[in-house]
């Protein structure tokens, strides 16, 4: 069978889908830029998540330089510029100087500092209120505003930048849907030994469950998402029954081979860690859906090229029957998730065949489906299926990066968090779907 290697062993922690009208879609993953453009480097570490109308609402941001020069810096002084809002996503990603007329903000001569010596630092905290902005837009209508920390010497030489962004939001509850789709598979490990018997191969599982792993990263993901929120976030979990035998496996304490499979077998003592993922799994699996990927993460679209439409059937039923079992839940077969996201017309036919009712596509292996540059269309598109209804599912790749930045512990954390709010703030503009 074929496996879908490129979601086991990928770096991406979440597929983040937007499965329902209004809300959809994404865009550009990479964070707002910060460093330096002479000697000095400078760089966000804080800024407040929305502006709303509360009276006493403030955009407040926390903001360092630093001379990494051996010379001392003399009249240093540091300014904010404002943008014109951002009306679509593709704005979002353009430079800075090419936003037009910004304006600037603080910056007179009490902000001077004399001298700033070498490797001496300094922390700016700043506060916006909204009537310090200029061309605001409508009161009721969200905004997306482009800001520059800036650190310029002498008569306005630019030091260093720092880039974020400002979001104005009047709604008093969020109208933009979001749904977290989290795929939890591996490649197989387990081999059968000369003897007829079952080996676990290599270490590579043992190290993927163990902290710091990739499957113990998933879970740790779904953890911190949690206390961001401050309550379970609400992910569907996509997990091959293959992957939490093998785990099970381990766990138990099966006898090991080496990694390409030869060599005699060693007998090991149950892995603590992979018991602990499991017990992780099953909590998180009683908290949230469960869809049934094909058992051994099966490519069922080659196997419906190679003629092998039972065994399609055979992986997905196994898959269901077996993970039930293993989790004590009831997973969902309703929803496909072909390898590459892709899917011809005899796959689709056969899904339906199978009661699938919606397939993970892509976004250009679906017609219609929109991008960026056009705006923000909704997530979900019919499929023709011999005679039955059939939804294509779209996830978006720049906000799954967007999300896995922000569920990592990466130093890149905070503007990462911001930048996946102005996204969906200018898809809320975009009003998708409508």
């Amino acid at each position: 069978m074929t496996t879908r290697r490129s979601r086991a062993t990928g770096s991406a922690l979440v597929a983040l889908t937007l499965l329902a009208a209004p809300a959809v879609a994404a865009a550009q993953s990479e964070p707002p830029q910060q460093g330096s453009v002479g000697s000095v480097r400078a760089s966000i570490t804080d800024v407040s998540q929305v502006l709303s109308r509360d009276p006493t609402s403030a955009f407040r941001l926390r903001a360092t330089f630093v001379n990494e020069s051996p010379a001392p810096q003399a009249r240093v002084r540091w300014r904010l510029r404002i943008a014109p809002p951002v009306t679509t996503r593709v704005g979002l990603t353009a430079p800075f100087d090419e936003r037009g007329e910004s304006t600037v903000l603080w910056h007179d001569d009490t902000d001077v500092i004399d001298v700033l010596g070498p490797g001496e630092r300094r922390d700016v905290l700043l506060y916006l209120r909204l009537d310090e902005l200029a061309d605001f837009p409508a009161p009721d209508e969200p905004a997306v505003f482009p800001v520059r920390f800036e650190v310029t010497h002498r008569i306005a030489n630019t030091l260093a930048t720092a880039d974020t962004f400002l979001i104005w939001n009047p709604a008093p509850q969020p109208t933009l849907r979001i749904g977290w789709l989290v795929p939890i598979t591996e490649p197989p490990a387990r081999v059968l030994a000369d003897d007829g018997s079952v080996a676990i191969r290599g270490d590579s599982l043992e190290q993927s469950v163990s902290p710091g792993g990739r499957l113990d990263s998933v879970l740790t993901a779904l953890d911190r998402g949690d206390r961001i929120a401050g309550s379970p976030v609400p992910v569907t979990l996509a997990v091959d029954a293959e992957t939490v035998e093998s785990v099970t496996a381990l766990a138990a304490g099966s006898s090991r081979v080496a990694a390409d499979g030869s060599g005699p077998r060693s007998q090991r003592i149950g892995s603590p860690a992979a018991a602990t993922w499991l017990s992780r799994l099953k909590r998180r699996a009683a908290l949230h859906p469960v869809i049934a990927l094909p058992y051994a993460d099966a490519d069922i679209v080659a196997l419906v090229r190679a003629d092998l439409s039972a065994e399609m059937t055979a992986a997905l039923q196994q898959g269901r029957t077996r993970l039930d079992a293993l989790l004590g839940i009831t997973s969902r077969t309703d929803i496909a998730w072909p390898v590459g996201e892709v899917a011809d017309a005899a796959t689709t036919n056969q899904l339906a065949d199978n009661a699938v009712s919606a397939v993970i596509l892509d976004r250009l292996a679906v017609r219609g489906a929109g991008g960026a540059g056009a705006g923000t269309s909704t997530a979900a598109s019919d499929l023709d299926a011999v005679g039955r209804r059939i939804t294509a599912i779209v996830p978006d790749a720049p906000i799954t990066s967007l999300a896995r930045d922000v569920l990592s512990s990466g130093t890149g954390f905070i503007l990462a968090r911001h930048r996946l709010l102005a996204e969906t703030a200018v898809i809320q503009q975009q009003r998708p779907g409508v």
